[in-house]
């Protein structure tokens, strides 16, 4: 991902298996973790509105998942 700009999007999500996410194609970086609970808060290389993030969700891969806007 390059520069963020104000006024960006970006997805950011929760996850204790981080790495199992690369089955479902999804990339990001490490913001933070593990944390006391074993999460890592990670940020989506990009927007998803395929059918990745849902199944990763149904499966139990995903923990949280909030879209913001860089300020």
């Amino acid at each position: 991902m390059g520069e963020l700009s104000p006024g960006d999007r970006v997805t950011i999500v929760t996850t204790e298996k981080w790495c199992a996410l690369e089955m479902y194609g999804i990339t990001g970086t490490v913001l933070d973790g593990p944390d006391r609970w074993d999460s890592y808060g990670v940020m989506l290389d990009e927007e998803f509105d395929s059918e990745r993030l849902p199944l990763a969700f149904s499966r139990g891969e995903l923990d949280k998942m909030e879209t913001v806007e860089v300020g």
